[in-house]
């Protein structure tokens, strides 16, 4: 994850950092299905102070026929446009 490079091996591994440092409370983040160079990708926004979900990061997700084998995160929200995503989403209805 830019600037810092990570590598975890194995599920156990991946869910505790998930836990310790990616994963807030719920609602903390949304998610839209995009791709990128024909792989899957997910565009991650982030809940503003405002409610409203704000651009954080590209993350490009590749498969093997039995589970997700890498993620990279590109954390600029500036790439956004380029894929054609919005560059904000309304809060949550409650």
């Amino acid at each position: 994850m830019p600037p810092h490079v990570a590598w975890f091996f194995g599920r156990t591994a991946v869910r505790r950092f998930l836990a310790h440092h990616v994963v807030g409370a719920p609602g903390t983040y949304r998610m839209v299905r995009t791709t990128a160079n024909g792989q899957p990708a997910v565009a991650v926004y982030s809940r503003g102070q405002d409610g409203t979900y704000q651009p954080h990061a590209v993350q490009v997700i590749t498969m093997t026929a039995r589970a997700i084998s890498r993620i990279v995160s590109f954390n600029d929200a500036g790439l956004f446009p380029a894929f054609g995503l919005p560059t904000s989403l309304p809060a949550a209805a409650c």
